[in-house]
């Protein structure tokens, strides 16, 4: 079993996971931790440092006091962060070929296309995710080799990316706490690998995530993102709604009124709630008349998710479609019953609130497949390397990080692994055991110059390069 920790920076709440993994994905939490985040995320952008520093602090030293940890004498040192600011965004840029003559998509020609992909770049913005390319030859295909073809063909590459210096001021958090963000993920991305599927090439999977400041909808088809939209409202317009119509000074207080009181939908005329008054500090009020506040927001951004869902699927009629629902206002009473009354389920469309049990083992507890654990589980099942660092280690192995030599794009394909992190393939000879003790290079720091590097060449080879890495490692003293 691995160990690993991820945190989700959301709108509404800042929230952490640690758990372990086994070899054949089946999850195991071991304990999470949710903050509340409205005091320094907008929109799921961080507009307060030192607040959100603060906020990760204290769920890693909840999450580093668990006993699995501290019986081996060590910290969370690496981890996942899941993301999902307004400005998040797909985009796909297509390639054209023609080809006079009939000829076979070779091997050659595939990696010719990947490294296009890695390629591509924006100015104002960071890329956190690239998918591999979709071929049109001439229908749309994810395995083209040994594909015959003859006239025009079209390549699709896809990436998804944020605003500049997004992913930069949440380093610059990590770093602060010591913790090495090993990876960005864009929530849609984790909550797709939270829910499994039988046959993903029939169907396509739509997800919608109502968080507090957005609502991102996700279209996936093929087992690759097709689609993403920002829609800029959430949960926190309902809670600003209620304290608007109430004329409430406090936002707790309508949070409050909202998550314990209200209902989303109510498929009866209520004549009890309309009987039923709560008190708040303006006075009492029907509880019919908060639901009809809450009912009313609630209400438009799922017929704006509706109304997006079925402009992106005119085309698509005869495939199955899954609509997965996560985040903050489904905590919401009665929110099954409002989305099952806007997406009436038709024969070739499904609805799903909850992340698969074939994520977990049997016997684990079935409350981390309700919504709210979604993005986390989403998180641990893409995560691939341990979070533990020994506790006496990290500080230390920051120190001897050297810079990499530059690595020229032109020249990508022959790029080898730096001199820093392994010895050149044609030195045969067997380091002495005193050159060995003089290097001075630990586990640890073999991982982080690793890190950089991955980060500068393709996925392919930089998965092989790492598991060399790591069996170097294994052999320091």
């Amino acid at each position: 079993m691995k160990t690993f920790a991820v945190i989700d920076i959301g709108s509404s709440f800042v929230s952490g996971m640690l758990a372990q993994k086994d070899q054949g994905g089946l999850i195991t939490p071991l304990d999470y931790h949710f903050i509340s985040s409205s005091n320094f995320t907008r929109k799921g952008l961080i507009h307060n440092i030192d607040k959100a520093e603060q906020a990760i602090q204290t769920i890693l030293d909840k999450l580093n006091q668990h006993p699995i940890l501290c019986s081996q004498d060590a910290r969370i040192g690496y981890i996942y962060v899941g993301i999902n600011p307004l400005g998040l965004k797909a985009e796909t840029k297509r390639e054209s070929y023609f080809f006079e003559t009939q000829m076979t998509i070779s091997k050659e020609f595939i990696e010719q296309q990947n490294k296009i992909a890695e390629k591509i770049s924006y100015q104002d913005r960071d890329i956190i995710f690239r998918e591999k390319p979709i071929f049109h030859i001439p229908e749309r295909i994810t395995q083209p080799l040994g594909e015959v073809c003859q006239g025009q063909i079209f390549v699709d590459f896809t990436t998804v990316s944020v605003p500049k210096n997004t992913l930069s001021l949440i380093s610059q958090i990590f770093n602060k706490l010591n913790v090495k963000v090993e990876k960005f993920i864009p929530n849609p991305i984790a909550e797709f690998y939270a829910t499994s599927i039988s046959k993903p090439h029939e169907i396509i999977n739509c997800f919608v995530n109502i968080g507090g400041g957005n609502t991102t909808i996700s279209v996936f088809r093929d087992e690759q993102i097709q689609y993403l939209y920002t829609y800029p409202f959430g949960g926190s317009n309902i809670t600003k709604d209620i304290a608007t119509v109430l004329d409430l000074e406090n936002r707790e207080e309508a949070e409050k009124l909202k998550i314990e009181n209200a209902k989303a939908f109510d498929d009866n005329i209520s004549f009890e709630r309309n009987n039923q008054e709560i008190n708040t500090s303006k006075g009492h009020i029907q509880l019919a008349k908060l639901d009809e506040i809450v009912y009313a927001r609630v209400y438009e951004i799922m017929c704006n998710v509706r109304k997006i869902l079925n402009e992106n699927h005119n085309n698509d009629e005869q495939q199955k479609r899954y609509i997965t629902f996560s985040g903050e206002s489904c905590r919401l009473k009665n929110f099954d019953s409002l989305i099952y009354s806007i997406f009436p389920t038709k024969s070739r469309t499904f609805l799903r609130l909850t992340s698969s049990e074939a994520l977990f083992p049997e016997d684990s507890d079935k409350k981390f497949q309700l919504p709210q654990f979604k993005t986390l589980i989403g998180l641990v099942s893409l995560a691939e390397y341990e979070c533990e660092t020994a506790t006496n280690d990290i500080f230390e192995e920051k120190i001897i990080e050297k810079p990499l030599p530059p690595q020229k794009e032109e020249v990508l394909e022959k790029k080898t692994i730096p001199e820093e992190i392994v010895e050149e393939e044609n030195n045969n000879e067997e380091p002495s055991p005193n050159e060995r003790s003089n290097k001075k290079v630990s586990k640890n720091s073999l991982r982080d110059l690793a890190s950089k590097w991955w980060e500068n060449t393709t996925q392919e080879k930089s998965d092989d390069a790492r598991n060399k890495i790591y069996e170097q490692s294994e052999t320091l003293d």
